[in-house]
């Protein structure tokens, strides 16, 4: 399926400063609500969908709560804090807020230490004073709720999902943060418990320097770069770190892609997508056509070729597409190539038909094998997810996983809605409001159904050396 490479959202972010003593942020607060909910309404497939009944109901439910919390918002924090309350409630990825005009106003407190969330546990992993909370401290409870309720009472209403495992490993480390969000109330006394010693302290929130707060508040240390390795004696590891390359990066994955066949003669494989966000699919699709071949590749995919997406009919969507995809896919493509041209076509359709929805479809593969050709792979290809990949990394996966052998190891993927190729609108504060443009049709992973590893990985994920030896055992 077509996917579009949407980097150019951070250059939409607004480079404007808000004068906090001038603004009302209650009212501003409503302005751009209405003004995301008519988004949604007007050109998000959510609205229209006969499939997807959830989407109306807090389109409007949300709405009617998040506007009752302007009613006593007077600051920047109350402004944030609402409108992702109403975002957050949709549980879409690619329906998204990005607010750096607004998050330079916040102030950031944390009780000295920051958390991760591991094997069902929420353990401490940076602390200000490692004697008093040496790294790796567990937290058994805080106010006489368990690490689980808070979460779910502080946390899941404004960030993730707490139905997607991915989302409690990505987001524990907001617990113990606090940017002045007025709708929680934060964890006073808590119960630590390490190497056998227990003990229970009264927190202490302090200025955390946001200068700081990157490096401290984070759920993953590793940080993936594109390349290849050799790995093992006779193995390699591919380093799929994204599918929205920018800059020296699409060479080097255009490299890897087109390298794909010289590939086979390596074993064990491993495909390597941890911090793939995602991006444009394509480039994942090529890749396995190259390592496979045409004729194992239509063979293997052959199911897959009922999919197809829907985007929503309107003018502005319409005008996005002109604007932005055309001259992403006009970089990357000639004009006469098929993706070009499919989207020139769809803008033919958006301009004409009376429907709610365009269909777009990839073209089908000119032949497909009647009977499964010879395998030009026999080794094992261990495909190695974490919670990020999400998106067109998630449709990499399940492109993958038609193969007879890939396996899929780590941890659990992310998880999405059936909606995507998003746009990015300016709200009145200068936050980005980002919202999908179509519906994906006949996906067995969606909505929001996450991939799960055969073999998991319940140590820490961003050590490259330790997942190597740890693979090596698997074959």
């Amino acid at each position: 399926m077509l996917r579009i490479i949407t980097g150019i959202i951070l250059g939409l972010l607004s480079q404007s400063s808000l004068a906090q003593a001038t603004i009302d942020w209650a009212e501003l607060a409503k302005q751009d609500l209405m003004a995301m909910h008519d988004y949604l309404r007007q050109d998000s497939p959510g609205s229209v969908d006969s499939d997807n009944t959830e989407f109306n109901l807090w389109l409007e439910k949300g709405l009617h709560q998040a506007l009752k919390k302007t009613q006593t918002i007077t600051t920047p924090a109350g402004y944030l804090y609402t409108l992702r309350f109403y975002q957050n409630g949709f549980h879409d990825k690619h329906i998204a807020l990005e607010s750096r005009s607004v998050g330079t106003l916040l102030t950031a407190k944390w009780p000295g230490f920051t958390v991760r969330y591991q094997n069902q546990r929420f353990k401490i992993y940076t602390s200000q004073d490692p004697q008093e909370y040496p790294q790796g401290t567990e937290i058994l409870s805080c106010d006489n709720l368990s690490l689980i309720q808070l979460m779910q009472r502080n946390v899941f209403p404004f960030f993730g999902n707490s139905h997607l495992p991915g989302d409690w490993l990505s987001r524990a480390p907001l617990l113990f943060t606090d940017y002045g969000n007025p709708w929680i109330l934060k964890p006073k006394r808590c119960q630590f418990s390490y190497q056998g010693r227990h003990w229970s302290r009264s927190l202490t929130w302090q200025p955390l320097d946001l200068a700081k707060e990157q490096t401290l508040v984070k759920a993953y240390d590793y940080q993936p770069v594109l390349g290849v390795k050799p790995f093992a004696k006779t193995g390699l590891w591919i380093n799929l770190a994204t599918f929205a390359p920018e800059n020296k990066q699409v060479n080097m994955l255009k490299h890897i892609v087109a390298e794909a066949a010289s590939y086979r003669n390596y074993q064990p494989l491993v495909i390597d997508v941890r911090g793939n966000g995602g991006g444009s699919s394509s480039w994942g699709s090529e890749l396995l056509e190259n390592l496979y071949g045409e004729d194992f590749y239509s063979w293997a995919t052959r199911s897959t070729h009922n999919t197809y997406e829907e985007f929503r009919v309107s003018k502005r969507n319409a005008d996005y597409i002109r604007s932005h995809f055309l001259p992403m896919i006009a970089a990357h493509y000639p004009k006469q190539h098929w993706q070009y041209q499919t989207m020139l076509k769809l803008l033919e359709c958006m301009s004409t038909t009376q429907q709610p929805f365009c269909k777009l479809a990839d073209p089908m593969p000119a032949n497909i094998p009647n009977k499964q050709p010879i395998n030009p792979l026999t080794q094992k290809i261990y495909l190695l997810t974490d919670g990020r990949c999400s998106s067109s990394c998630q449709t990499f996966v399940a492109e993958a996983l038609h193969f007879p052998n890939v396996i899929q190891v780590g941890q659990t993927t992310d998880a999405n809605s059936c909606y995507g190729e998003i746009q990015a609108v300016g709200l009145q504060s200068g936050a980005v409001f980002i919202f999908p443009m179509a519906a994906n049709r006949n996906r067995t992973f969606c909505p929001n159904k996450p991939f799960f590893p055969v073999h998991e990985y319940r140590q820490d994920i961003n050590s490259t050396q330790a997942l190597e030896a740890w693979i090596v055992s698997l074959n």
